[in-house]
């Protein structure tokens, strides 16, 4: 991969980053006959973590630099162990929940310098989260088959949305095929649930 390619990768991320996640708080409800929860929120000074890419430049500018759609070849370097170029092959998938969220799991400390505590996304791609206060905050990419990496995994069922300022969650923004997204809501019994069912 070439930094032109490069670039315009982390242009086009950086605004699925910001359509699909900011400004909102993602709940993915996961599980069968028995329901959990986990709480995301997506800072914008996550993203530069998120691309691989080496770069002088703070969080903030990186993704303001991004987002302005001025972002440079000079402004960032690939990492030289490779991660970067595998990181930006798969960032379109992990910023499209609606598509390619299909898997929660809890990381199974399968390599040894990644630190990161729930991993959510598919097949072909996931993103780490890691755990900061009451929500999780991404905090990697991983060009990994989830079911590989995970100490325990269960089919995501639902994904709710909500305002950061939002008390509750209002909207359904994802629903697995043939569930009972009502029944699910009423089995999850969180007052942080506002939908009209």
């Amino acid at each position: 991969m070439d930094k032109k390619s490069a670039v315009k990768i982390i242009i086009e991320c950086a605004k699925m980053y910001k359509d699909n996640f900011l400004g909102k708080n993602l709940m993915i409800i996961y599980g069968k006959d028995q329901y959990g929860f986990m709480e995301a929120v997506f800072p914008k000074t996550a993203y530069l973590h998120l691309t691989g890419v080496d770069t002088k430049l703070s969080p903030s500018a990186f993704y303001s630099k991004c987002i302005g759609n001025v972002l440079s070849n000079k402004d960032f370097n690939f990492k030289s162990n490779g991660t970067t170029e595998l990181k930006l092959q798969i960032l379109p998938h992990v910023f499209n929940p609606k598509k390619n969220y299909k898997i929660v799991g809890e990381y199974g400390n399968f390599k040894q310098i990644l630190r990161t505590n729930k991993l959510v996304g598919g097949v072909h791609a996931c993103l780490g989260f890691v755990k900061d206060g009451d929500y999780y905050v991404p905090n990697t990419t991983l060009n990994d088959d989830i079911r590989e990496i995970t100490s325990w995994n269960s089919r995501i069922v639902l994904i709710l949305e909500k305002g950061l300022n939002d008390a509750q969650y209002n909207e359904i923004t994802y629903v697995a095929k043939n569930v009972d997204a009502v029944g699910i809501i009423k089995t999850v019994k969180s007052d942080k649930i506002k939908i009209d069912t």
